[in-house]
């Protein structure tokens, strides 16, 4: 799809830009999103985890050719607090770490776990998991209601971990941890969605049978 909207894109001359605030900086199991599709955007937006998860950060990113608006007049380009060094610091150090300890990898061997983990869950619901979807860390889990849904975030909360729907469908539930986070803590947290899900069929089975 991306490479036939790039293609597009370079018929009309327009410019193609990719949002990678929420895929980019090694989510999905790549450094950014597009990379799975073979694709490279003319812009490309950064922010959320280039702060390192401690400072605000976002950047707006070209190709030269496209920079070179800028040259006559690089005020056009302006913020309030824009260039904020300490932000950038942490943007930098953020790279440096995501690339020395090859943390994309690591998210791509972590999602390919959960999603595995996911797909036996989903057999074993009765109906209730619709569909299990992602890549790296940024999965999601569509249940066949968004009242069941809710319950099971709400389950999750009562065992100490948050997750939340998605604002547009709110019959999916994502599943966004930390890129940090270990493989002892995906158990952890697997473990208790088991007992969730086995928690909400539990009262569903007494509202039908009721």
């Amino acid at each position: 799809y991306l490479k036939h909207v790039k293609t597009i894109c370079e018929k009309q001359g327009a410019l193609l830009i990719l949002d990678e605030i929420q895929t980019g900086l090694g989510r999905t199991g790549k450094m950014f999103a597009c990379e799975h599709f073979d694709v490279v955007p003319d812009i490309m937006t950064l922010a959320k985890g280039l702060g390192g998860g401690v400072l605000p950060l976002g950047a707006f990113i070209s190709t030269a050719e496209i920079w070179k608006v800028f040259e006559e007049n690089p005020f056009i380009h302006s913020s309030t607090l824009g260039g904020n060094p300490l932000s950038c610091v942490a943007g930098i150090e953020t790279l440096k770490i995501l690339q020395e300890e090859n943390i994309p990898e690591l998210t791509r061997i972590k999602g390919e776990k959960v999603l595995q983990h996911l797909s036996e869950i989903q057999v074993e619901s009765q109906g209730m998991i619709q569909e299990v979807r992602g890549m790296g860390l940024l999965i999601g889990i569509q249940f066949r209601d968004p009242d069941i849904a809710s319950l099971v975030a709400m389950e999750m909360a009562r065992r100490h971990v948050l997750v939340a729907y998605t604002l547009n469908n709110p019959t999916v539930i994502r599943i966004e941890p930390p890129l940090t986070i270990t493989f002892e803590e995906l158990e952890i947290a697997l473990s208790r969605l088991t007992e969730s899900l086995v928690s909400v069929q539990s009262l569903l089975d007494e509202i039908e049978g009721g």
